[in-house]
Formats: C-alpha cells, sequence, structure tokens
C-alpha cells in the first residue's frame, strides 16, 4: 500500500497528478451544479425519446412557421 499526499494549495478547480494518473479538484458548488445538469440533460433526454417533448430544433421550426 502506498501512501499519497496531496498539495496543500489547491484551487477551487485544480489537478494533480498521482502515479502519472490526473486527478481534477472541484469545489463542492461547481459539482452541485454539474450534477443537476446531468439529471436534467437525462430527464430531457428520456421525454424526447418517449415523444413527450420536441428538440430545440423541432421548436426553432415551428416558431418560424408560425411567423409567416
Amino acid at each position: 500500500m502506498d501512501t499519497i499526499t496531496i498539495p496543500r494549495k489547491l484551487n477551487t478547480i485544480d489537478t494533480f497528478d498521482i502515479k502519472g494518473e490526473k486527478f481534477v479538484v472541484l469545489k463542492k458548488e461547481y459539482l452541485d451544479e454539474l450534477l443537476i445538469l446531468m439529471r436534467s440533460f437525462i430527464a430531457g433526454e428520456q421525454l424526447l425519446q418517449e415523444g413527450k417533448t420536441r428538440s430545440f430544433k423541432d421548436f426553432l421550426k415551428s416558431i418560424s412557421k408560425k411567423k409567416k
């Protein structure tokens, strides 16, 4: 088993190497926002696949048709 020390001075978003592998350090608030965005994306994709919503491209097409 190896002991690894993490550098003391890490920015809110930073990377560091351990045995040639890169790790990313994110501030908790950034990570929470990222999780919210991922959940939103997954929910939107499920609705799109079920036909319960339309794509943004289809939405824009429908708006341009209404203006004519």
